[in-house]
């Protein structure tokens, strides 16, 4: 999927979860241009700020982002 594609996407998770915890499975991104996680980075900007609201990407494996919402 493309980033375009998940950030809507991903839109429709957040509005439909209401609470609870969902993974992304981006994959660690290392053929992204200029070798930057452009999906991963995306969702973060998208959900960092808001309200009762937590995304993450998982340390012991770097291909996963979580989103949490309580």
């Amino acid at each position: 999927m493309r980033e375009e594609g998940l950030a809507v996407y991903s839109e429709t998770v957040y509005d439909l979860i209401g609470v609870g915890r969902f993974t992304f499975n981006t994959g660690r991104e290392i053929h992204s241009p200029n070798g930057e996680p452009a999906i991963q980075n995306r969702l973060i900007k998208m959900f960092k700020r808001r309200p009762r609201c937590d995304v993450r990407i998982v340390e012991y494996n770097e291909g996963l982002v979580i989103l949490e919402r309580w």
